[in-house]
């Protein structure tokens, strides 16, 4: 058995690995032809080697600094609506959105220095107290 054999089945195995971990999953043929597959082998690798334990829920306790953000949900709800009241979180325009783009054009105003001061102080002044400490 040559190398590039070696290599294929590694892909295909962790390819089919992957498609089997969820209880929910795509099509055959979407699944083929999307990102799932081309990542496939990298996946494995992090599924394997995780400390998380694999569920569709993981526990706060396991990721301690997002308790700080989890008891500040109230605060981080009322900034996010007067954002909204604002203007400044759009729908996304069509189908090539995802979320992200219209969070990184919100990003690239919001979270500068003096935007994320004027728009969200408690938020900046919470996420500052975490990584300080």
């Amino acid at each position: 058995m040559e190398i590039r054999h070696i290599i294929f089945f590694v892909f295909v195995a962790s390819a089919v690995y992957v498609y089997f971990r969820g209880k929910v999953r795509f099509g055959v043929v979407r699944s083929l032809t999307d990102y799932q597959v081309l990542l496939a082998p990298v996946n494995t690798l992090l599924y394997l080697f995780s400390k998380v334990k694999p569920s569709a829920f993981i526990s706060v306790s396991q990721f301690p600094t997002i308790k700080v953000i989890q008891d500040s949900w109230e605060m981080i709800r009322q900034e996010a609506l007067s954002l909204q009241e604002g203007g400044s979180i759009a729908a996304a325009t069509g189908y090539n959105d995802i979320g992200f783009n219209s969070f990184f054009e919100l990003a690239g105003s919001v979270c500068t220095y003096v935007g994320i001061e004027r728009r969200c102080p408690q938020l900046r002044q919470t996420v500052q107290r975490q990584w300080r400490s």
